[in-house]
């Protein structure tokens, strides 16, 4: 194999003539050099002058978070309740509307960060190369206030509605799936 390989870089194929191929070709030919333009400009691990910056930093803000959480206990209920976790039915927690977005720096134990950033990684990171550091950014964020905002209401079209916190970046990843 390391001998077809030598002899295929020592003479190369010649580039194609007009008319070579047929239109059917062609189309793919076409095609797969726009796949590659594409998966070369966006790539999660493309080397370009776009630095990923700004999903990098939301990712250290997220595991920063996390170790504030360690002390106390990142299953700890109350520990993530005095740390700004979203009670629900928020009727427990009145005029605290704050919560929405602290809730969605929180994770309930490591397993649930190390998802959330490795997803958050790779989308955002491709999302930001594609749209710029704003968009992405306003994008996550919307998606994290709206998902920890619709939830509790969701909750409330349940007859037994459960008593529960909620934490995580689950809304703000999903919003960047949905991107």
């Amino acid at each position: 194999l390391g001998s077809m390989i030598a002899r295929r870089i020592d003479s190369p194929l010649p580039p194609l003539r007009e008319g070579e191929l047929d239109a059917s070709a062609s189309a793919i030919r076409s095609r797969l050099a726009e796949d590659v333009a594409h998966e070369t400009h966006y790539a999660v691990l493309h080397a370009g002058s776009r630095r990923p910056w700004a999903t990098w930093s939301i990712a250290g803000l997220l595991i920063a978070v996390f170790l504030f959480e360690l002390p106390g206990g990142s299953t700890n209920s109350d520990n993530l309740m005095r740390l700004g976790a979203l009670k629900i039915p928020t009727t427990l927690t009145p005029g605290e509307s704050w919560r929405m977005l602290t809730a969605g720096l929180l994770h309930f134990g490591p397993l649930h960060l190390v998802m959330n950033v490795l997803v958050l990684l790779y989308l955002g990171s491709r999302l930001e190369r594609a749209w710029g550091p704003l968009r992405m950014v306003v994008t996550y964020a919307v998606a994290t206030v709206t998902s920890m905002g619709l939830a509790p209401y969701l909750l409330t079209l349940a007859e037994n509605q459960p008593e529960a916190i909620l934490v995580g970046a689950s809304g703000g990843v999903m919003g960047l799936l949905g991107g």
